[in-house]
Protein backbone atom coordinates (compact mmCIF):
# COMPACT_ATOMS: atom_id res chain seq x y z
CA UNK A 1 0.00 0.00 0.00
CA UNK A 2 1.18 3.16 -1.10
CA UNK A 3 0.46 6.27 0.88
CA UNK A 4 1.18 10.45 0.49
CA UNK A 5 0.62 13.30 1.85
CA UNK A 6 -1.41 16.53 0.32
CA UNK A 7 -2.86 19.60 0.76
CA UNK A 8 -6.00 20.52 2.75
CA UNK A 9 -8.52 17.99 1.11
CA UNK A 10 -11.23 21.13 0.67
CA UNK A 11 -8.59 22.96 -1.93
CA UNK A 12 -9.94 22.33 -5.29
CA UNK A 13 -7.98 19.73 -7.09
CA UNK A 14 -8.67 17.95 -10.85
CA UNK A 15 -9.13 14.57 -10.28
CA UNK A 16 -10.00 12.04 -13.13
CA UNK A 17 -13.86 11.03 -13.83
CA UNK A 18 -15.40 8.01 -12.46
CA UNK A 19 -17.30 5.34 -14.62
CA UNK A 20 -21.11 5.44 -13.72
CA UNK A 21 -22.85 2.07 -12.66
CA UNK A 22 -25.45 0.27 -12.75
CA UNK A 23 -28.19 0.20 -15.79
CA UNK A 24 -29.00 3.76 -17.42
CA UNK A 25 -27.19 4.75 -14.36
CA UNK A 26 -26.42 8.48 -16.27
CA UNK A 27 -29.58 10.30 -15.79
CA UNK A 28 -30.78 13.39 -18.39
CA UNK A 29 -30.74 15.36 -14.75
CA UNK A 30 -26.92 15.22 -15.14
CA UNK A 31 -26.76 18.23 -17.89
CA UNK A 32 -30.34 20.21 -17.44
CA UNK A 33 -30.71 23.83 -17.26
CA UNK A 34 -33.31 25.53 -15.07
CA UNK A 35 -35.38 23.06 -13.53
CA UNK A 36 -39.20 24.61 -13.12
CA UNK A 37 -41.05 21.92 -11.10
CA UNK A 38 -42.05 18.92 -13.48
CA UNK A 39 -41.59 20.79 -16.38
CA UNK A 40 -40.37 17.68 -18.87
CA UNK A 41 -36.62 19.19 -19.99
CA UNK A 42 -35.83 18.99 -23.93
CA UNK A 43 -33.10 16.49 -25.16
CA UNK A 44 -31.69 18.50 -26.93
CA UNK A 45 -29.92 20.47 -23.70
CA UNK A 46 -27.77 17.08 -23.18
CA UNK A 47 -25.71 18.27 -25.77
CA UNK A 48 -24.09 16.12 -28.60
CA UNK A 49 -25.29 12.11 -28.55
CA UNK A 50 -28.47 11.00 -26.96
CA UNK A 51 -29.74 11.91 -23.64
CA UNK A 52 -30.57 8.64 -21.70
CA UNK A 53 -32.24 9.02 -18.96
CA UNK A 54 -34.02 5.94 -16.79
CA UNK A 55 -37.25 4.27 -18.16
CA UNK A 56 -39.84 6.02 -15.46
CA UNK A 57 -38.61 9.53 -16.31
CA UNK A 58 -38.95 9.07 -20.07
CA UNK A 59 -41.85 10.66 -21.65
CA UNK A 60 -43.24 9.50 -25.03
CA UNK A 61 -41.53 12.39 -27.07
CA UNK A 62 -38.48 11.38 -26.14
CA UNK A 63 -38.11 14.36 -23.27
CA UNK A 64 -36.76 13.33 -19.76
CA UNK A 65 -38.60 14.16 -16.56
CA UNK A 66 -36.69 15.54 -13.72
CA UNK A 67 -34.50 13.44 -11.37
CA UNK A 68 -37.07 12.61 -8.25
CA UNK A 69 -40.04 13.03 -10.34
CA UNK A 70 -41.34 10.19 -12.69
CA UNK A 71 -43.68 9.78 -16.23
CA UNK A 72 -46.92 8.89 -15.86
CA UNK A 73 -48.43 5.98 -17.45
CA UNK A 74 -49.40 7.69 -20.69
CA UNK A 75 -45.92 8.83 -20.64
CA UNK A 76 -47.34 12.46 -21.60
CA UNK A 77 -46.37 14.03 -18.32
CA UNK A 78 -44.00 14.83 -15.10
CA UNK A 79 -45.54 13.71 -11.83
CA UNK A 80 -44.26 14.73 -8.06
CA UNK A 81 -43.79 12.00 -6.26
CA UNK A 82 -44.59 11.76 -2.70
CA UNK A 83 -43.78 10.56 0.49
CA UNK A 84 -45.80 7.65 2.51
CA UNK A 85 -46.20 7.04 5.94
CA UNK A 86 -46.12 3.22 6.20
CA UNK A 87 -47.20 0.93 9.49
CA UNK A 88 -45.06 -1.69 10.97
CA UNK A 89 -45.32 -3.98 13.82
CA UNK A 90 -42.30 -3.21 15.96
CA UNK A 91 -43.30 -6.33 18.66
CA UNK A 92 -42.31 -4.30 21.95
CA UNK A 93 -39.94 -1.88 22.64
CA UNK A 94 -38.10 -1.05 19.59
CA UNK A 95 -34.61 0.28 18.96
CA UNK A 96 -31.08 0.03 16.73
CA UNK A 97 -33.63 0.54 13.52
CA UNK A 98 -31.87 -0.13 10.05
CA UNK A 99 -33.31 0.29 6.59
CA UNK A 100 -32.13 -0.90 3.39
CA UNK A 101 -34.33 -1.17 -0.21
CA UNK A 102 -33.17 -4.10 -2.26
CA UNK A 103 -32.90 -4.21 -6.15
CA UNK A 104 -36.50 -4.67 -6.17
CA UNK A 105 -36.90 -1.51 -4.83
CA UNK A 106 -38.38 -3.17 -1.72
CA UNK A 107 -37.89 -2.06 1.90
CA UNK A 108 -36.24 -4.00 4.13
CA UNK A 109 -36.19 -3.45 7.74
CA UNK A 110 -34.29 -5.01 10.97
CA UNK A 111 -34.68 -3.74 14.98
CA UNK A 112 -34.26 -4.82 18.40
CA UNK A 113 -37.46 -5.48 20.06
CA UNK A 114 -37.39 -5.31 23.86
CA UNK A 115 -40.42 -7.29 25.45
CA UNK A 116 -42.13 -6.94 28.85
CA UNK A 117 -39.14 -9.02 30.90
CA UNK A 118 -36.20 -7.41 29.23
CA UNK A 119 -35.79 -10.23 26.63
CA UNK A 120 -34.65 -9.07 23.53
CA UNK A 121 -35.50 -10.25 20.10
CA UNK A 122 -34.11 -9.33 16.70
CA UNK A 123 -36.61 -8.69 14.65
CA UNK A 124 -36.91 -8.51 10.67
CA UNK A 125 -39.48 -7.33 8.09
CA UNK A 126 -39.37 -7.32 4.49
CA UNK A 127 -42.11 -5.47 2.20
CA UNK A 128 -44.30 -8.00 -0.01
CA UNK A 129 -44.31 -6.43 -3.07
CA UNK A 130 -44.40 -2.67 -2.75
CA UNK A 131 -47.10 -1.68 -1.13
CA UNK A 132 -46.12 -1.12 2.33
CA UNK A 133 -47.36 -4.49 3.60
CA UNK A 134 -44.46 -7.13 5.37
CA UNK A 135 -44.01 -10.03 6.15
CA UNK A 136 -42.28 -10.82 9.32
CA UNK A 137 -39.09 -12.68 10.88
CA UNK A 138 -37.61 -12.97 14.28
CA UNK A 139 -33.88 -14.11 14.25
CA UNK A 140 -32.44 -15.54 17.81
CA UNK A 141 -35.60 -16.25 18.98
CA UNK A 142 -34.39 -19.16 21.34
CA UNK A 143 -30.78 -18.10 22.32
CA UNK A 144 -30.53 -16.91 25.91
CA UNK A 145 -28.21 -14.06 24.29
CA UNK A 146 -27.82 -9.91 24.34
CA UNK A 147 -28.15 -8.39 21.20
CA UNK A 148 -26.36 -5.47 19.81
CA UNK A 149 -24.85 -3.62 16.70
CA UNK A 150 -26.99 -5.10 13.99
CA UNK A 151 -26.00 -3.99 10.44
CA UNK A 152 -28.24 -4.82 7.42
CA UNK A 153 -26.86 -4.94 3.65
CA UNK A 154 -28.40 -5.19 0.63
CA UNK A 155 -26.95 -6.10 -3.00
CA UNK A 156 -27.45 -6.16 -6.94
CA UNK A 157 -30.44 -8.88 -7.25
CA UNK A 158 -32.55 -9.11 -4.01
CA UNK A 159 -29.61 -10.49 -2.03
CA UNK A 160 -29.87 -9.46 1.71
CA UNK A 161 -27.55 -10.09 4.52
CA UNK A 162 -28.31 -9.36 8.32
CA UNK A 163 -25.48 -9.48 10.82
CA UNK A 164 -25.12 -8.94 14.61
CA UNK A 165 -23.17 -9.05 17.95
CA UNK A 166 -24.63 -11.22 20.38
CA UNK A 167 -23.32 -12.11 24.05
CA UNK A 168 -23.53 -14.77 26.36
CA UNK A 169 -22.11 -14.70 29.72
CA UNK A 170 -18.14 -13.91 28.98
CA UNK A 171 -18.34 -14.77 25.51
CA UNK A 172 -19.43 -12.23 22.59
CA UNK A 173 -20.20 -13.79 18.86
CA UNK A 174 -20.76 -12.49 15.54
CA UNK A 175 -23.75 -14.23 14.03
CA UNK A 176 -25.07 -13.56 10.78
CA UNK A 177 -27.93 -14.79 8.03
CA UNK A 178 -28.48 -14.15 4.43
CA UNK A 179 -31.16 -14.22 2.08
CA UNK A 180 -30.35 -15.59 -1.51
CA UNK A 181 -32.90 -15.33 -4.50
CA UNK A 182 -35.10 -17.26 -5.49
CA UNK A 183 -34.97 -18.40 -1.85
CA UNK A 184 -36.41 -16.89 1.52
CA UNK A 185 -33.80 -16.38 4.68
CA UNK A 186 -31.98 -19.78 5.13
CA UNK A 187 -33.65 -22.67 6.58
CA UNK A 188 -32.52 -23.53 9.91
CA UNK A 189 -30.38 -20.09 10.13
CA UNK A 190 -32.83 -18.63 12.64
CA UNK A 191 -30.26 -18.15 15.39
CA UNK A 192 -27.94 -17.38 12.90
CA UNK A 193 -24.66 -18.93 11.62
CA UNK A 194 -21.68 -17.82 14.03
CA UNK A 195 -19.36 -16.35 11.70
CA UNK A 196 -16.46 -15.46 14.61
CA UNK A 197 -13.86 -17.56 16.49
CA UNK A 198 -12.42 -17.91 19.67
CA UNK A 199 -13.95 -16.80 22.78
CA UNK A 200 -15.24 -12.53 21.59
CA UNK A 201 -15.63 -10.28 19.24
CA UNK A 202 -17.51 -7.49 18.42
CA UNK A 203 -18.59 -4.18 15.99
CA UNK A 204 -19.77 -6.55 12.75
CA UNK A 205 -20.20 -4.71 9.94
CA UNK A 206 -21.32 -6.17 6.40
CA UNK A 207 -21.86 -5.61 2.63
CA UNK A 208 -23.47 -7.98 -0.56
CA UNK A 209 -20.87 -7.85 -3.24
CA UNK A 210 -21.76 -8.10 -6.97
CA UNK A 211 -22.35 -11.94 -7.50
CA UNK A 212 -24.20 -12.25 -4.02
CA UNK A 213 -20.92 -12.80 -1.85
CA UNK A 214 -21.64 -11.51 1.58
CA UNK A 215 -18.46 -10.00 2.97
CA UNK A 216 -18.74 -9.21 7.19
CA UNK A 217 -16.48 -7.20 9.08
CA UNK A 218 -15.77 -7.31 12.56
CA UNK A 219 -13.05 -6.78 15.59
CA UNK A 220 -11.77 -10.56 16.84
CA UNK A 221 -10.22 -11.48 20.35
CA UNK A 222 -7.74 -13.20 19.67
CA UNK A 223 -5.52 -13.69 22.84
CA UNK A 224 -3.82 -10.97 23.52
CA UNK A 225 -4.60 -9.15 20.36
CA UNK A 226 -7.45 -7.76 19.22
CA UNK A 227 -7.65 -7.71 15.26
CA UNK A 228 -9.84 -6.83 12.01
CA UNK A 229 -11.04 -10.35 10.80
CA UNK A 230 -12.92 -10.62 7.44
CA UNK A 231 -15.63 -13.42 6.34
CA UNK A 232 -16.55 -14.05 2.90
CA UNK A 233 -19.33 -16.51 2.07
CA UNK A 234 -20.74 -17.40 -1.62
CA UNK A 235 -22.93 -20.18 -2.77
CA UNK A 236 -22.85 -21.17 0.58
CA UNK A 237 -19.41 -21.59 1.65
CA UNK A 238 -18.60 -19.61 4.50
CA UNK A 239 -14.50 -18.61 4.05
CA UNK A 240 -12.84 -17.15 7.03
CA UNK A 241 -9.79 -16.64 9.38
CA UNK A 242 -9.11 -19.23 11.65
CA UNK A 243 -5.93 -17.97 13.83
CA UNK A 244 -4.58 -14.80 14.84
CA UNK A 245 -2.37 -14.56 11.51
CA UNK A 246 -5.26 -14.42 9.17
CA UNK A 247 -6.09 -11.14 10.50
CA UNK A 248 -6.06 -8.14 8.41
CA UNK A 249 -5.02 -5.57 11.14
CA UNK A 250 -1.00 -5.43 12.23
CA UNK A 251 -0.52 -7.34 15.08
CA UNK A 252 -0.18 -4.62 17.36
CA UNK A 253 -3.08 -3.83 20.41
CA UNK A 254 -6.89 -3.69 19.40
CA UNK A 255 -9.12 -2.48 17.13
CA UNK A 256 -12.63 -0.79 17.03
CA UNK A 257 -14.96 -0.27 14.45
CA UNK A 258 -14.14 -1.87 10.96
CA UNK A 259 -16.53 -0.60 7.99
CA UNK A 260 -17.01 -2.58 4.61
CA UNK A 261 -18.13 -0.76 1.17
CA UNK A 262 -18.33 -2.55 -2.25
CA UNK A 263 -18.61 -1.31 -5.27
CA UNK A 264 -20.32 -2.87 -8.23
CA UNK A 265 -16.96 -4.75 -9.86
CA UNK A 266 -16.43 -6.14 -6.45
CA UNK A 267 -13.58 -3.99 -5.29
CA UNK A 268 -13.75 -3.66 -1.36
CA UNK A 269 -12.29 -1.42 0.97
CA UNK A 270 -12.34 -1.81 4.50
CA UNK A 271 -11.32 1.32 6.98
CA UNK A 272 -10.78 1.02 11.25
CA UNK A 273 -8.94 2.74 13.38
CA UNK A 274 -6.64 1.00 15.68
CA UNK A 275 -3.68 2.00 18.70
CA UNK A 276 -0.16 0.42 17.65
CA UNK A 277 0.94 1.80 21.06
CA UNK A 278 -0.07 5.37 21.13
CA UNK A 279 -3.22 7.56 20.09
CA UNK A 280 -5.33 6.08 17.72
CA UNK A 281 -4.98 5.90 14.06
CA UNK A 282 -6.87 4.89 10.83
CA UNK A 283 -5.87 2.06 8.22
CA UNK A 284 -7.93 0.69 5.35
CA UNK A 285 -7.64 -2.93 3.88
CA UNK A 286 -8.36 -3.02 0.22
CA UNK A 287 -9.44 -6.12 -1.81
CA UNK A 288 -11.91 -8.01 -3.72
CA UNK A 289 -15.09 -9.41 -2.52
CA UNK A 290 -15.50 -11.84 -5.40
CA UNK A 291 -12.60 -13.68 -4.69
CA UNK A 292 -11.58 -12.54 -0.86
CA UNK A 293 -7.93 -11.42 -1.41
CA UNK A 294 -6.92 -8.51 0.83
CA UNK A 295 -4.32 -6.48 1.42
CA UNK A 296 -2.54 -6.35 4.96
CA UNK A 297 -0.91 -2.80 5.96
CA UNK A 298 1.93 -2.42 7.96
CA UNK A 299 2.30 -0.70 11.59
CA UNK A 300 3.40 2.68 9.68
CA UNK A 301 0.81 2.45 7.13
CA UNK A 302 -1.82 4.78 8.80
CA UNK A 303 -3.82 7.15 6.99
CA UNK A 304 -4.59 9.43 9.76
CA UNK A 305 -2.40 11.78 11.60
CA UNK A 306 -0.33 11.12 14.47
CA UNK A 307 -1.50 13.44 17.38
CA UNK A 308 0.96 15.73 18.92
CA UNK A 309 -0.42 15.42 23.00
CA UNK A 310 -2.09 13.99 24.83
CA UNK A 311 -5.55 12.30 23.01
CA UNK A 312 -8.96 13.12 24.58
CA UNK A 313 -9.37 16.29 25.81
CA UNK A 314 -13.48 16.82 26.71
CA UNK A 315 -13.75 12.95 25.42
CA UNK A 316 -12.45 13.45 21.91
CA UNK A 317 -10.68 10.71 20.12
CA UNK A 318 -10.36 9.78 16.49
CA UNK A 319 -13.42 8.04 15.96
CA UNK A 320 -15.99 7.71 12.80
CA UNK A 321 -13.58 5.81 9.97
CA UNK A 322 -15.88 5.70 7.00
CA UNK A 323 -14.64 4.15 3.86
CA UNK A 324 -16.61 4.92 0.76
CA UNK A 325 -15.58 3.42 -3.20
CA UNK A 326 -16.64 4.80 -6.36
CA UNK A 327 -17.71 2.22 -9.76
CA UNK A 328 -14.84 4.06 -11.18
CA UNK A 329 -12.49 2.46 -8.27
CA UNK A 330 -11.81 5.58 -6.48
CA UNK A 331 -10.96 5.15 -2.75
CA UNK A 332 -12.26 7.53 -0.24
CA UNK A 333 -12.17 7.45 4.01
CA UNK A 334 -13.42 9.96 5.91
CA UNK A 335 -13.14 10.11 9.86
CA UNK A 336 -12.75 12.16 12.65
CA UNK A 337 -9.93 13.36 14.86
CA UNK A 338 -9.12 15.91 17.35
CA UNK A 339 -7.43 19.31 16.24
CA UNK A 340 -6.76 21.18 19.60
CA UNK A 341 -8.03 20.86 23.04
CA UNK A 342 -11.96 21.26 22.86
CA UNK A 343 -12.04 20.97 18.96
CA UNK A 344 -12.25 18.29 16.21
CA UNK A 345 -11.95 18.42 12.49
CA UNK A 346 -12.83 15.89 9.50
CA UNK A 347 -10.35 14.29 7.81
CA UNK A 348 -10.02 12.69 4.50
CA UNK A 349 -7.78 10.77 2.71
CA UNK A 350 -8.46 9.67 -1.36
CA UNK A 351 -6.84 7.61 -3.67
CA UNK A 352 -7.52 6.89 -7.48
CA UNK A 353 -7.49 3.65 -8.87
CA UNK A 354 -3.89 3.81 -10.45
CA UNK A 355 -2.72 6.00 -7.55
CA UNK A 356 -1.26 6.55 -4.06
CA UNK A 357 -2.78 7.66 -0.79
CA UNK A 358 -3.23 11.04 -0.97
CA UNK A 359 -3.92 11.81 3.21
CA UNK A 360 -3.51 14.98 5.01
CA UNK A 361 0.27 16.42 5.28
CA UNK A 362 -0.39 18.06 8.60
CA UNK A 363 -3.06 19.14 10.92
CA UNK A 364 -2.82 22.51 8.86
CA UNK A 365 -5.04 19.86 6.74
CA UNK A 366 -8.22 19.67 8.58
CA UNK A 367 -11.13 19.32 5.95
CA UNK A 368 -13.85 21.15 7.84
CA UNK A 369 -13.56 24.79 9.85
CA UNK A 370 -11.75 25.45 13.14
CA UNK A 371 -13.07 25.81 16.10
CA UNK A 372 -15.53 23.03 16.19
CA UNK A 373 -16.46 20.03 17.34
CA UNK A 374 -17.28 17.82 14.72
CA UNK A 375 -18.91 14.44 15.36
CA UNK A 376 -20.64 11.61 12.97
CA UNK A 377 -19.33 11.77 9.37
CA UNK A 378 -21.42 10.36 6.58
CA UNK A 379 -19.96 9.58 3.17
CA UNK A 380 -20.69 7.78 -0.47
CA UNK A 381 -20.14 8.20 -3.95
CA UNK A 382 -23.02 9.00 -6.42
CA UNK A 383 -23.57 7.04 -9.56
CA UNK A 384 -21.60 9.74 -11.72
CA UNK A 385 -18.61 9.93 -9.43
CA UNK A 386 -19.28 13.26 -7.42
CA UNK A 387 -18.57 12.84 -3.26
CA UNK A 388 -20.77 13.83 -0.61
CA UNK A 389 -19.54 14.28 2.76
CA UNK A 390 -22.22 15.22 5.67
CA UNK A 391 -21.40 15.98 9.62
CA UNK A 392 -22.94 17.13 12.76
CA UNK A 393 -21.07 20.13 13.74
CA UNK A 394 -20.70 22.11 17.11
CA UNK A 395 -19.98 25.56 17.21
CA UNK A 396 -18.28 27.45 20.13
CA UNK A 397 -22.18 28.70 21.02
CA UNK A 398 -23.23 25.04 21.39
CA UNK A 399 -25.16 25.76 17.79
CA UNK A 400 -25.66 22.21 15.60
CA UNK A 401 -25.61 21.60 12.34
CA UNK A 402 -25.77 19.51 9.58
CA UNK A 403 -23.35 20.13 7.35
CA UNK A 404 -22.58 19.08 3.78
CA UNK A 405 -19.83 19.21 1.03
CA UNK A 406 -20.28 18.10 -2.41
CA UNK A 407 -17.35 17.53 -5.04
CA UNK A 408 -18.28 17.10 -8.68
CA UNK A 409 -16.98 13.81 -10.34
CA UNK A 410 -14.80 15.95 -12.57
CA UNK A 411 -13.07 17.15 -9.16
CA UNK A 412 -13.63 20.45 -8.44
CA UNK A 413 -15.48 20.82 -4.95
CA UNK A 414 -19.06 22.74 -5.31
CA UNK A 415 -19.49 23.11 -1.39
CA UNK A 416 -15.59 23.00 0.54
CA UNK A 417 -15.34 21.16 4.17
CA UNK A 418 -14.65 25.01 5.51
CA UNK A 419 -17.75 26.42 3.26
CA UNK A 420 -20.05 23.67 3.86
CA UNK A 421 -24.14 23.73 2.78
CA UNK A 422 -26.05 23.51 6.05
CA UNK A 423 -28.94 21.21 5.57
CA UNK A 424 -30.82 21.74 9.17
CA UNK A 425 -32.55 24.46 9.96
CA UNK A 426 -32.48 25.77 13.65
CA UNK A 427 -29.21 25.02 14.98
CA UNK A 428 -30.42 21.86 17.04
CA UNK A 429 -30.04 19.16 14.71
CA UNK A 430 -28.42 15.48 15.48
CA UNK A 431 -26.40 12.91 13.74
CA UNK A 432 -27.05 12.69 9.87
CA UNK A 433 -27.65 10.00 7.62
CA UNK A 434 -26.82 9.71 3.83
CA UNK A 435 -27.13 7.68 0.87
CA UNK A 436 -26.99 7.95 -2.99
CA UNK A 437 -28.91 6.17 -5.61
CA UNK A 438 -28.08 4.89 -9.06
CA UNK A 439 -29.69 7.77 -11.04
CA UNK A 440 -26.95 10.00 -9.36
CA UNK A 441 -29.40 11.76 -6.54
CA UNK A 442 -28.17 11.88 -2.92
CA UNK A 443 -30.81 12.11 0.27
CA UNK A 444 -29.75 13.32 3.41
CA UNK A 445 -31.86 12.69 7.09
CA UNK A 446 -31.59 14.08 10.62
CA UNK A 447 -33.49 14.84 13.41
CA UNK A 448 -33.67 18.04 14.63
CA UNK A 449 -35.67 19.82 17.19
CA UNK A 450 -38.63 22.24 16.95
CA UNK A 451 -39.52 25.54 18.49
CA UNK A 452 -41.51 23.46 20.65
CA UNK A 453 -38.73 21.00 21.72
CA UNK A 454 -40.12 18.46 19.59
CA UNK A 455 -38.19 15.54 17.45
CA UNK A 456 -38.45 16.31 13.85
CA UNK A 457 -37.39 14.27 11.16
CA UNK A 458 -36.64 15.82 8.28
CA UNK A 459 -34.88 14.70 4.61
CA UNK A 460 -33.37 16.79 1.91
CA UNK A 461 -32.15 15.52 -0.99
CA UNK A 462 -30.63 16.56 -4.40
CA UNK A 463 -32.99 17.90 -7.18
CA UNK A 464 -30.77 19.10 -10.20
CA UNK A 465 -27.09 18.18 -9.29
CA UNK A 466 -24.71 20.27 -11.82
CA UNK A 467 -26.88 23.09 -13.42
CA UNK A 468 -27.84 24.85 -10.70
CA UNK A 469 -25.84 27.96 -9.52
CA UNK A 470 -25.10 27.13 -6.44
CA UNK A 471 -25.18 24.27 -4.10
CA UNK A 472 -28.07 24.99 -2.01
CA UNK A 473 -30.01 25.48 -5.25
CA UNK A 474 -29.47 21.81 -6.15
CA UNK A 475 -31.25 20.95 -2.59
CA UNK A 476 -35.00 20.70 -1.90
CA UNK A 477 -36.43 22.47 1.04
CA UNK A 478 -36.59 20.04 4.38
CA UNK A 479 -39.05 17.69 4.07
CA UNK A 480 -40.68 17.02 8.05
CA UNK A 481 -41.95 13.13 8.00
CA UNK A 482 -43.54 13.39 11.00
CA UNK A 483 -45.86 15.49 13.35
CA UNK A 484 -43.80 16.78 16.02
CA UNK A 485 -45.07 16.10 19.46
CA UNK A 486 -42.98 17.17 22.67
CA UNK A 487 -44.22 13.87 24.10
CA UNK A 488 -42.65 11.88 21.72
CA UNK A 489 -39.08 11.11 21.52
CA UNK A 490 -37.25 10.54 18.54
CA UNK A 491 -34.46 7.66 18.91
CA UNK A 492 -32.45 5.82 16.22
CA UNK A 493 -32.85 6.55 13.01
CA UNK A 494 -32.11 5.42 9.34
CA UNK A 495 -32.26 5.92 5.71
CA UNK A 496 -31.85 3.94 2.55
CA UNK A 497 -31.69 5.15 -1.41
CA UNK A 498 -32.42 2.05 -4.26
CA UNK A 499 -33.83 0.65 -6.75
CA UNK A 500 -33.83 1.16 -9.99
CA UNK A 501 -36.10 4.75 -9.45
CA UNK A 502 -34.33 5.75 -6.52
CA UNK A 503 -36.80 4.81 -3.93
CA UNK A 504 -35.87 6.70 -0.79
CA UNK A 505 -36.91 4.86 2.97
CA UNK A 506 -36.22 6.57 6.45
CA UNK A 507 -37.02 4.60 9.34
CA UNK A 508 -36.81 5.70 13.05
CA UNK A 509 -38.00 4.84 16.86
CA UNK A 510 -40.12 7.36 18.08
CA UNK A 511 -40.78 6.31 21.63
CA UNK A 512 -40.21 2.78 21.20
CA UNK A 513 -42.47 2.34 18.19
CA UNK A 514 -40.74 1.90 15.02
CA UNK A 515 -41.97 4.57 12.27
CA UNK A 516 -41.40 3.99 8.15
CA UNK A 517 -42.09 6.79 5.74
CA UNK A 518 -40.94 6.12 1.97
CA UNK A 519 -40.97 8.73 -0.94
CA UNK A 520 -42.34 7.20 -3.53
Amino acid sequence: MRISATPAASDTRRLAPSVARGVRALACGSCLVGLVACAPVQRPVCGDGDCVCPAYRQLDSGDCCPPWSRADTAGEACGLRAWTAHAVESMGSANEVNVAIDASAQVLLSWQAVLPLQESRLRFAQELGRGGVFGYHTFAAGLPEALFYTRLATGENRDAALVWEASRNDRTLIRGVHREPPADWEPLAQDGEVLSFESSAYSPDVAVGPEGEVVTVFSQVAGQRHGVAVVRKHDGELHGPESVQDLLSPAILFTNEPKIVINAQGEALVSWYQSVGGPLNVFVSEGSSLDGGFSRPEADEQLSLDHPGAEGGDGMFLDDSIPAISSGGERAVVWTQPTAFGESGVFLATRQPDGDWQRPASFEDVFTASGRVIRCPQMAFSAGGDLYLSWLEVSPAGSRRVQLAHRHGAGSWLATGREPLTLSLDDRASCPALDTGRDGGVAVSWKEKSANDADVVYVRRSNDQLSATSEAARWTSPAALNTPDPQTAVGSLSLSVGGLDDRIAVAWVASGRLKLATFD
